[in-house]
């Protein structure tokens, strides 16, 4: 459905902080047999966007999967949410590893995985990334995947709440 562009998304309002909070808590055993410590940097207490919570969720979900899978074991993830004029600027930064400068261009292509060994230990498919950018893009979303000095960046908009829906609140 997502490539077919038949997907309609179920626009509504949410707390973005709240939903990324509840998928870290969903992932606390993955986080603790790694390790791997979350810290929330200039996260408020709420920011709500407009968006499609379930798809959201879904990319929320593959996002820190992924840092989870390819941050080493005694590391941390970084999560910020920015208020901008008109949305928030959501980043989710694992540390401990790179990605290839020259792997960066191909990392949502679908099938596309950087270990071409064929491992499948670590359970992808090569889908992960391919379904966020395809989400966000149904979401108009400005998002983005860079190399940090400490690890690997992904980071996305999502349109600020239309006060005209405060009134359902």
């Amino acid at each position: 459905k997502l490539e077919s562009n038949s997907m309609l998304l179920q626009i509504e309002s949410f707390n973005i902080v709240r939903l990324i909070s509840a998928k870290v808590k969903n992932l606390n055993l993955e986080l603790k047999e790694k390790d791997i410590t979350v810290n929330y940097i200039a996260v408020p207490d709420f920011a709500y966007v407009q968006g499609d919570i379930l798809k959201i969720e879904q990319v929320i979900q593959n996002l820190i999967t992924n840092s989870i899978k390819y941050t080493p074991c005694g590391n941390y993830i970084n999560i910020s949410i920015i208020e901008n004029t008109d949305n928030f600027e959501i980043s989710i930064e694992n540390t401990g590893t790179h990605i290839p400068e020259e792997e960066l261009s191909n990392i949502f292509i679908k099938f596309y995985k950087l270990d071409k060994s064929g491992d499948r230990s670590k359970n992808s498919y090569g889908l992960g990334l391919a379904t966020v950018e395809r989400i966000l893009s149904l979401h108009k979303s400005k998002y983005s995947i860079s190399n940090t000095k400490d690890g690997v960046i992904f980071k996305f908009t999502l349109k600020k709440q239309d006060l005209a829906i405060d009134e359902f609140e």
